[in-house]
């Protein structure tokens, strides 16, 4: 039993550590370019990750456009979305995974009224 704990714990470590990918100070022009919302990027999907997602994250939640979009003029921009619950629909942006287990999910998520309009969208972490 001690030596699954021993494993366990040097897997959730691993896990959480920083790649050297995710540096926040790296400013360089592909990065620039991933961070505005582009629909075919938005679907490129890697093993079950969506790839650039997390970069185009804030170009979607604070983009005043969107804001004044319905909920099927969303749609038909993002596309289907991970899941829906009334009036609310939510895009996977970044999940990490132990095996099975997800370990944190970031999602973006849209609430409408009952016309279909834009009341706020929020990031789910």
């Amino acid at each position: 039993m001690y030596k699954f704990l021993v494993v366990l714990s040097c897997i959730l470590v691993a896990s959480c550590a920083e790649s050297d990918n995710d540096n926040p100070l790296d400013i360089s022009e592909n990065s620039l370019n991933d961070s505005i919302f582009n629909r075919a990027k938005w679907d490129i999907k890697e093993n079950n990750t969506y790839v650039y997602r997390k970069y185009m994250m804030d170009d979607i939640v604070y983009n005043d456009t969107i804001r004044d979009l319905n909920k099927q003029q969303i749609l038909n921009l993002l596309g289907e979305p991970n899941r829906v619950n009334e009036n609310h629909i939510y895009y996977l942006i970044d999940e990490t995974r132990l095996i099975f287990w997800p370990l944190h999910t970031t999602m973006v998520v849209f609430r409408f009224n009952d016309k279909d309009e834009v009341v706020w969208i929020k990031i789910h972490k």
